[in-house]
């Protein structure tokens, strides 16, 4: 999300710097979710411990693939879409703060800074 926009529509010095954050702090990241500097640090060994978890969005595409008719296009890649709210279930914010129309938003968004 970006916070600001100048007046000529291009990014805020904020933004910028949000933005060279948020680059840096994924790239400290390693493929397990981890930062580097403590899951690949050698004094960590036998201190993680494996919870199995559910990812339904995987599931979702892994039953999809699953079939022996399925046969994808090339370069075809999926994406699991959330489709909660379309088969009338209410989105609790997973898209963002859940705002009525009309609402004051300034105490979900801050957007002053």
């Amino acid at each position: 999300m970006f916070v600001g926009r100048d007046a000529d529509g291009s990014w805020t010095e904020k933004d910028r710097i949000l933005a060279v954050a948020l680059t840096r702090y994924e790239e400290s990241l390693c493929s397990c979710g981890y930062p580097r500097h403590i899951c690949q640090d050698p004094d960590n060994d036998g201190y993680f411990e494996v919870e199995p978890v559910v990812c339904y969005a995987q599931a979702a595409i892994d039953e999809h693939t699953s079939g022996t008719d399925y046969k994808p296009e090339p370069g075809e890649r999926l994406g699991a879409i959330y489709a909660r709210e379309t088969l009338g279930h209410v989105d609790a914010g997973l898209n963002g703060p859940v705002v009525a129309p009309g609402d004051d938003a300034s105490d979900v968004l801050d957007v002053s800074a």
